[in-house]
């Protein structure tokens, strides 16, 4: 069975949660995935979304920007799901997941984030919150509360994704929040004021907030691994789908495995 070799020591700002992501709710390491990585990583991501993509036809036409649940059976077979276990294990021992989530972390979910089918297709503002089924005054207090955090991995070079800094930690301005929920005349694709825009190259590493106010930008030839995990909570006890876990079988196969041990146990203790 194939090992992925992980990732190279970060070459860019030295983490320790760093006072950058603290304001700002992000932080970007560029090239810090080696392309062998890369390149296998690549390679079963793209046998998950020809398989996706056969089974959702009428939905990616319509309008999806992305998939989930990739560590799930139904797309990869077992040796493929195990790759993918041994990447997140090893991407859970990155300096950024150990300084703002701890040993405690759990794991919750991957994404997988491509172009539309309709390259007319706009993109939309969004916080993760806002799909909780939450109302306003809690999803206020989860800015606070709960610490979910986005590994995005570029397969591909690609325009990347566009943030509103500081937003993690903050409520939205009226503008803010009348284009996130198309209030009024505004779309949720308007352009915001104090927005950043982070490029991201093959290989790049973007660790940042759900919590915050973000967009994907779509065009190039778009592929980004989303890996998300958590500090639990348990009112996240919803989020966690035991099938995207690995088995007692798959277990002694991943070197760095404590990530899911601790999200079973959390699931389990609910």
């Amino acid at each position: 069975m194939q090992a992925f070799k992980f990732i190279k020591r970060l070459n860019s700002r030295a983490f320790g949660v760093s006072e950058f992501f603290k304001k700002n709710g992000y932080e970007h390491f560029p090239g810090s995935v080696s392309e062998p990585l890369i390149a296998d990583l690549e390679m079963v991501v793209l046998e998950h979304h020809v398989a996706w993509l056969k089974q959702n036809r009428k939905f990616y036409h319509e309008k999806a920007v992305n998939s989930a649940y990739l560590t799930a059976p139904g797309t990869l077979d077992d040796d493929q799901r195990i790759r993918l276990f041994q990447f997140v294990g090893q991407l859970a021992q990155h300096e950024a997941a150990q300084q703002l989530l701890n040993e405690n972390m759990c794991f919750m979910n991957t994404q997988l984030f491509f172009n539309p089918h309709n390259i007319q297709q706009h993109n939309y503002w969004h916080r993760d919150v806002q799909y909780t089924g939450l109302g306003e005054i809690e999803q206020k207090a989860a800015l606070h509360e709960k610490q979910i955090l986005h590994f995005r991995i570029a397969l591909r070079d690609e325009p990347g994704i566009e943030l509103v800094p500081g937003t993690h930690a903050r409520w939205d301005t009226c503008e803010e929040l009348a284009v996130r929920l198309k209030k009024g005349d505004a779309r949720e694709y308007d352009a915001l004021p104090h927005s950043s825009v982070i490029s991201m190259q093959r290989g790049d590493l973007l660790v940042f907030s759900a919590n915050m106010i973000h967009r994907g930008l779509y065009g190039k030839d778009r592929l980004a691994l989303d890996v998300i995990f958590f500090n639990p909570l348990a009112d996240l006890h919803d989020s966690v789908q035991v099938d995207n876990l690995p088995n007692q079988s798959m277990m002694p196969h991943i070197e760095h495995s404590r990530v899911f041990s601790n999200t079973l146990a959390f699931y389990n203790s609910q």
